[in-house]
């Protein structure tokens, strides 16, 4: 099947021939939403099935640079209006050759009334049929990275059906894994046996009681000490019953259980229940030994009910009085909050925290918070995103060397895991799909364990409820990638 693009508001078309040609459709743009979106997908998609080619549709398209092989159809004189940045060369539609086929693009289309003059519509249809009539792909003109038809992995179900609410995941050094569910359970995978028990339970706000309204707090985070092996220490972030605050604690942990009784309170700060949402919670070592935690911004992402005003989707921005969970601006972007950050301490040999080097604001700083490592953040809800390193583990790793080097992400609402290749500046290069055959139900965290297999704990298709679907599972190689040819 020949694959097109196409993005229009800011419109672009790639193409090839063959038969049954498709048009990738860019139906939002990054910087703003374009009213015309829906006319232009109607319009387009009525091209379709006049002139034979499929359409569909996806969101967000962005273009960094202009590269020089243009064949400038259109221009703009950007001294006619403010604003512009592109100097004397703006081009508006434009068409070249593109990784052995053709792109077209035009930046026309951001009107109602272009999707009915028949001058615009005949530009679309001409620029469309010119890449679709071209001459079949050269492959060998490609410089896309390939990838493997085949990964060479295969997904191992470790445990099912026996979550509820699972939210995070800490994969001991003997291949065990911590599993720690919102509404405060604390359980243990047993490689050994596969068996899984409760090790805790911590009692946690996790319901707010009050009809219609909801509430996201509970146990939310959970990673094991870089020392484990020897101390047993767990850390754990949790929303406590009674104070309106959410809390980070060490415990210990025994062959038989967690050890409620070992609590050693590292940080705890102010977090609203009036409204949900945005609590984010995720914790994780990093390679110097600090600990990191992610912080939402403890505001609710939805209209005020019965307003006229709207968010459309956008941060939440009222400083009305009365109106404090609807203003991130209280909590993300205050400097002397830590929701709506990333806190990075040093953990003392007796559970207390210091402050290392290189936060944002240096320890006195007025008006500040000395734990804030980064601001800003919505709702960093988890920390994960492994980058896989051959040479840390034995042999090489449980995943194939075609990987090394590759970030893995998940998109937890999607359900699908990716591998982005990254430059030698750790910048974004590629991105493809990560056993794109499997299917995944929520991802909600991903981590790398001691023998370089990847763990993936699902969520479940479900909100608020235990799901069937939510469980864990390892994923390791079978075999090596299949390029294509």
């Amino acid at each position: 099947m020949k694959r097109l693009a196409l993005a229009v508001g800011l419109a672009g078309l790639l193409g090839c021939g063959g038969p049954n040609p498709r048009v990738l459709l860019f139906s939002r743009t990054a910087a703003f939403r374009q009213q015309s979106i829906p006319v232009a997908q109607t319009a387009i998609m009525t091209l379709g099935r006049e002139h034979r080619f499929r359409v569909d549709t996806t969101e967000d398209v962005r273009f960094k640079r202009l590269v020089p092989d243009l064949n400038v159809l259109l221009s703009i004189d950007e001294t006619s209006y403010q604003g512009g940045t592109n100097g004397a060369g703006h081009p508006m539609t434009w068409y070249h050759a593109f990784d052995g086929g053709r792109a077209w693009y035009t930046a026309l289309g951001h009107t109602d009334e272009s999707y009915a003059d028949p001058n615009f519509l005949t530009l679309l249809t001409n620029g469309i049929r010119w890449a679709v009539e071209g001459p079949a792909l050269d492959y060998r003109k490609a410089i896309a990275v390939r990838v493997p038809s085949d990964p060479g992995l295969v997904k191992t179900v470790l445990s099912q059906g026996q979550f509820t609410e699972p939210t995070e995941m800490a994969v001991l050094p003997n291949g065990d894994v911590m599993v720690v569910e919102r509404r405060g359970r604390v359980l243990r995978y047993r490689a050994a046996d596969r068996s899984l028990t409760v090790m805790g339970q911590i009692p946690v706000y996790w319901q707010s009681g009050v009809n219609g309204v909801n509430a996201e707090e509970g146990l939310l985070g959970v990673t094991a000490d870089p020392g484990f092996a020897e101390n047993r220490y767990l850390y754990l972030f949790y929303s406590p019953v009674g104070p309106s605050v959410n809390r980070l604690a060490r415990f210990t942990l025994t062959d038989d259980s967690l050890a409620l009784g070992s609590e050693k309170v590292v940080l705890e700060f102010f977090s609203q229940r009036k409204i949900c949402c945005h609590t984010g919670g995720s914790l994780a070592f990093g390679p110097e030994g600090n600990l990191y935690l992610s912080t939402g911004d403890n505001s609710t992402p939805f209209d005020v009910p019965g307003q006229r005003i709207a968010n459309h989707g956008f941060a939440p921005l009222d400083n009305r009085p009365g109106r404090e969970p609807y203003d991130a601006r209280r909590s993300s972007a205050n400097s002397n909050d830590l929701r709506g950050k990333i806190v990075r301490i040093r953990i003392s040999p007796d559970g207390s925290s210091t402050i290392p080097p290189g936060n944002l604001f240096p320890p006195g700083t007025p008006n500040t918070r000395p734990e804030i490592f980064a601001m800003g953040t919505r709702n960093a809800y988890r920390l994960s995103g492994p980058v896989f390193r051959a040479e840390r583990y034995p042999g090489g790793g449980a995943l194939p060397p075609y990987y090394d080097g590759k970030l893995i992400i998940y998109d937890w609402i999607r359900n699908w895991i990716k591998a982005v290749t990254l430059t030698d500046a750790g910048d974004y290069e590629a991105m493809e799909p990560f056993l794109p055959g499997v299917k995944f139900a929520a991802p909600i965290d991903v981590e790398l364990g001691p023998d370089g297999s990847l763990y993936v704990l699902e969520y479940g298709i479900g909100w608020f409820k235990q799901n069937s679907d939510a469980g864990l599972s390892r994923i390791a190689a079978v075999g090596s990638p299949k390029l294509p040819q």
